[in-house]
């Protein structure tokens, strides 16, 4: 039998040679990025209920010697030094734009007691001054800051101005190098505000002679629950003021005597610098003669009642422009409540007091209205020094 044949083996195609791929570019070393150790903010709200500021954005500074820059030139060629390690670490440097620019300068004064006290309290005001040609340009701009390593702790410090203009407030995580070692960094949380000197509302004797809480507890400036009555912040407000004293003033006149009518309006003034001073916002600056007229206000609805007058209008005009003092902003109603109580007070101790010694009862009745505004105003004179002894301030009588 014939041997069966054997199938020839056929060699194992081979693959095609491919050809050897391109090895992939090493990637970038960059470096982990910090902006991660920035920690939540826990919510929360301001005394006048409005949400605490969160961090806008991150700013890096560097801090460098002023030996090598001499000049513009050289800030740029600085930073064509700082644009490959800035690539390495995924900085995104440029300077296309600037070379052509205008050279900005500022003027900045910073301002500090004599020891230092609002620095060492991480506390920053200054004044800011644009030059143009030479020359300043512009209103000068005001700049506060707190600054903290504790985020919590810097939304939570209000740095907003009491003032009648307008105000921005930047709230950024700065991250800084470290002196005592190359390379690291540390973040500091700066919560400033900024806006014009003209955005204040005051001039020079409202700042002087004005209802200031401050000044008040702290520089020892008694005089200015009394004589912020008589400075005014435009001539409508004056106007207004003078207007109802002309149209209620006499009536009351007649009814209670020149020497008590005197004594009604001054002591209603005080009573609503004394309101002003316990239960506005330290930081503010307020003027006017509305707490006195609203304390004649007070005063005749009294005395008419006493008297059997018609009142009805007076009611109205009371009840419109407390209305009003809620409603506009920029008033001081405290002023307004204060000034309205202590004048509605002070009638009801002359018009009220018995006919049996009432020279004696109308003085006791006034040394008690006196002496609930000594309290008041040793109440809020003891509370804003213990906000402000951490920062080594004390009366200055």
């Amino acid at each position: 039998m014939p041997e069966p044949r054997s199938k020839p083996k056929i060699p194992p195609k081979k693959a095609p040679k491919s050809e050897p791929k391109p090895k992939a570019k090493a990637k970038q070393n960059v470096t982990a990025s910090w902006v991660g150790r920035v920690p939540l903010l826990k919510p929360g709200n301001y005394a006048d209920g409005l949400p605490i500021h969160e961090v806008e954005y991150v700013c890096c500074k560097l801090i460098l010697r002023p030996n090598h820059f001499t000049s513009r030139e050289s800030l740029f060629s600085f930073a064509e030094v700082m644009e490959k390690p800035a690539k390495e670490h995924g900085v995104i440097l440029s300077t296309k734009g600037y070379h052509a620019s205008p050279l900005k300068i500022r003027e900045v004064l910073f301002i500090d007691t004599h020891d230092f006290r609002l620095y060492n309290n991480a506390f920053i005001l200054r004044r800011r001054i644009p030059y143009k040609d030479g020359f300043p340009v512009g209103d000068p701009e005001i700049v506060f800051k707190f600054r903290h390593p504790d985020l919590q702790t810097a939304a939570e410090t209000d740095v907003r101005p009491q003032i009648l203009g307008e105000h921005r407030v930047k709230f950024k995580c700065q991250a800084l190098p470290l002196k005592e070692k190359l390379g690291g960094i540390r973040l500091l949380y700066s919560h400033n505000v900024q806006f014009s000197r003209a955005a204040i509302g005051i001039n020079a004797v409202a700042g002087d002679w004005g209802m200031w809480p401050v000044g008040i507890a702290v520089g020892g400036e008694w005089w200015r629950l009394l004589t912020g009555a008589f400075l005014h912040g435009s001539f409508l407000h004056i106007a207004f003021n003078m207007y109802v004293l002309f149209a209620l003033g006499p009536t009351l006149e007649r009814v209670l005597g020149h020497v008590r009518y005197l004594m009604l309006y001054l002591i209603a003034a005080l009573g609503g610098g004394v309101a002003s001073y316990a239960f506005s916002d330290m930081r503010t600056v307020s003027v006017g003669a509305s707490g006195a007229i609203f304390g004649l206000m007070g005063a005749l609805i009294v005395a008419g009642r006493r008297l059997n007058y018609d009142i009805k209008q007076v009611v109205i005009l009371l009840g419109i422009n407390v209305v009003i003092g809620f409603l506009a902003p920029g008033v001081d109603w405290r002023a307004h409540l204060g000034g309205l109580i202590t004048g509605a007070a002070v009638a009801a101790v002359f018009v009220l007091a018995p006919r049996a010694h009432r020279m004696l009862w109308q003085t006791l009745g006034i040394l008690g209205i006196f002496g609930v505004l000594i309290v008041v105003t040793t109440w809020r004179t003891a509370q804003i020094m213990d906000f402000v002894q951490p920062f080594g301030l004390t009366i200055n009588a």
